[in-house]
């Protein structure tokens, strides 16, 4: 069987299970053919662009640049467009930045950019039975700094006001020429590591920047206005914001681009959506990779997280555990460990800061020794306590504590001591912790799934004799799970002579 004949059959079979439930898969692939997308051109050449030939990007950017292949001119970014296009099922558009203007190697300031720049990437898209979409560029020149359209400078605020002019009739052009407009989206970069004295008066300078580039009207072209969270180097602040953009775009009337990877990841943007078409004619969506590509869309050392550390110790809280935490269902994993977390809260502060160990390795840990490994990254970054995760095997906990010894974890490995009141909840604990449990164990709870008085004197029965164990093995200090059942484990307390210093 030839493989066209195999996609042919698995295309078959999708057709009748999506009829099953009431869709009609040739009537969904006729009207996708009829929806374009607009790639864009920073996918062929990792933003580049051919204004400067053999330059780095600087002033408001940051990307991984000259991976093997990219293209180097623009013959070489068309046939990598036109590549793409031909493995995508329908006709699409082509979404140009400024700096990819065909200038023949001659210098363009972006002040004098003319549609005559583009009337080459007007004529091949044509040929080649495709439209056009584009952007005007404020990053990586001389004047880009950390503020273009909202900087109070009027030599570089003016500069940036007639750039934008000229994409605007650049954008015009390519609609006339097309037949059909062209999306000019406005995306800068302003903003400011620090945060600064007047929020307030650059988003003024902005709106009136914005209010003089728009002033004249298109038939031919659509505006879109984009916002960022923030950027590399502008962390603290972003004059055009998504709340600035929402606001202006819905009093002037403006298409509000979405970036998927523009805001918090705890934002859902697909809940944007109803409420900006309340306001605005139009959305743009960008839609990145289906991870947080750009560097600057990861928080690794959270400024929230620092200020909150802050508050803790500024309110007299000296002991921390320090947890990565469990990642719930659906979350996209992201690059930020307890061993950040450990760093981060040193950055701030001298916390007594406590970390998780797992004698029975974590689930998901690629090896043993890998874990061990991970372990002593968080004693480095600066951690001063290890409490493992809760065991039954006394002597996993003791190979362990041995292993960590032998790469040169000094802290004391505090135990983790857990009272089973309910062995069934045990079972499901075990299961997604790693954690062996003994047959010795499992038949001491035999028919007890009735008698919670029993399944208490067994529970501190187990674990007073692990204290007592772990006690002659030279352990000093334990750590229990109490989950929400403190009286048990005060009693188990009480009973191994452990007597509060204050009364409970």
């Amino acid at each position: 069987m030839t493989k066209e004949n195999i996609i042919r059959q698995a295309y078959e079979a999708a057709v009748e299970r999506y009829a099953a439930v009431g869709v009609d898969v040739r009537e969904a692939m006729d009207k996708l053919q009829k929806i374009s997308l607009s790639m864009h051109c920073w996918q062929a050449d990792d933003v580049s662009g051919f204004e400067n030939q053999g330059g780095s990007l600087t002033g408001g950017i940051q990307v991984t640049g000259n991976y093997p292949g990219r293209a180097r001119t623009i013959d070489e970014v068309r046939a990598d467009v036109l590549k793409a296009a031909s493995l995508i099922a329908g006709k699409h558009r082509l979404n140009l930045h400024e700096i990819y203007g065909d200038f023949q190697g001659r210098k363009v300031d972006r002040d004098e950019v003319e549609p005559a720049h583009f009337e080459s990437w007007m004529q091949w898209a044509k040929e080649n039975g495709m439209k056009l979409d584009f952007n005007s560029t404020s990053f990586s020149h001389p004047k880009s700094g950390d503020l273009t359209l909202a900087n109070p400078d009027d030599a570089i605020r003016n500069f940036w006001i007639e750039h934008t002019k000229r994409c605007r009739w650049i954008s015009e052009e390519m609609g006339k020429y097309q037949d059909d407009p062209c999306i000019m989206n406005l995306w800068i970069h302003d903003g400011s590591k620090e945060v600064p004295a007047s929020r307030l008066k650059y988003r003024q300078i902005l709106e009136q920047s914005l209010d003089e580039i728009f002033a004249t009207e298109y038939k031919n072209m659509k505006d879109c206005i984009e916002a960022k969270l923030f950027g590399i180097g502008l962390e603290s602040y972003t004059v055009g914001s998504y709340d600035f953009y929402l606001g202006y775009g819905a009093k002037k009337n403006k298409i509000v681009t979405l970036d998927t990877g523009h805001f918090h990841l705890t934002e859902s943007i697909a809940d944007k959506v109803s409420a900006l078409l309340l306001f605005t004619p139009e959305i743009m969506l960008h839609v990145s990779r289906p991870i947080r590509w750009d560097s600057d869309h990861v928080v690794l050392l959270d400024e929230e997280l620092k200020e909150i550390a802050k508050d803790y110790w500024d309110s007299g809280i000296r002991r921390i555990v320090a947890l990565r935490g469990d990642e719930p269902k659906g979350y996209a994993k992201k690059p930020f460990y307890a061993a950040d977390l450990v760093k981060l809260l040193r950055s701030v502060a001298d916390f007594d800061i406590s970390v998780a160990a797992y004698p029975e390795v974590h689930p998901e840990a690629k090896s043993a020794q890998a874990d061990l490994i991970n372990l002593k990254r968080k004693i480095d970054a600066g951690a001063n306590h290890v409490i493992t995760q809760f065991f039954f095997d006394i002597d996993s906990y003791l190979r362990f504590r041995d292993r960590c010894a032998s790469i040169g974890i000094e802290a004391e490995i505090v135990p983790g001591i857990l009272p089973v009141t309910n062995f069934k909840q045990l079972q499901k604990m075990a299961s997604f912790t790693n954690v062996k449990i003994p047959a010795w164990l499992a038949k001491a709870y035999e028919g007890l799934d009735d008698d919670p008085t029993t399944r208490n004197l067994v529970a501190a029965s187990v674990a007073m004799d692990m204290v007592k164990i772990l006690s002659r093995e030279g352990v000093n200090d334990f750590h229990f799970y109490t989950l929400n059942r403190s009286e048990l484990t005060y009693a188990i307390c009480h009973t191994l002579g452990i007597r509060p210093t204050t009364n409970p």
